[in-house]
């Protein structure tokens, strides 16, 4: 991924849409809790605790409007029995990539429908502030013809 689509991710004049994530499981990932933890951490809500949490972005398009998506997912540590849970991450079409699925979407509807050149959208990208490379949009379209 080139350098400046992660800048594209960290640009604070791009809304942000939070995404509701399921929540890590109500039990240790071991069953019922065996032992007593340490106390150092708080304690939340019966038998674990929050440790932290994970974001993890995407970047997505909505009638021409750029805008990130963020998931949140809390890890919780259980207390008795020194485990971690934590829900599962959101999956996007493309592996380990940032674009989500309204975006991938656009460029393909853009490339083959609209029969705009690779060339073509990057510029438009870059009239609203996103630098996005022509191979990111090459690579993306073959993520996506690999799923199709």
């Amino acid at each position: 991924m080139p350098r400046a689509w992660s800048r594209v991710m960290r640009h604070p004049s791009y809304p942000r849409h939070p995404a509701a994530s399921p929540s890590a499981s109500g039990s240790p990932p071991g069953g019922h809790p065996s032992r007593a933890g340490d106390g150092r951490l708080h304690r939340l809500q019966g038998h674990h605790v929050r440790a932290r949490q994970e974001r993890n972005r995407s970047a997505g398009v909505c009638a021409r409007r750029f805008y990130v998506v963020c998931h949140v997912r809390p890890k919780l540590a259980w207390q008795r029995c020194d485990a971690i849970s934590q829900a599962p991450a959101p999956l996007l079409p493309v592996p380990r990539g940032r674009a989500g699925p309204r975006l991938l979407a656009h460029v393909v509807v853009s490339t083959f429908v609209d029969y705009l050149p690779l060339y073509r959208p990057p510029q438009v990208y870059a009239r609203e502030g996103v630098d996005l490379r022509r191979s990111t949009l090459a690579d993306w379209l073959g993520h996506v013809s690999w799923v199709f």
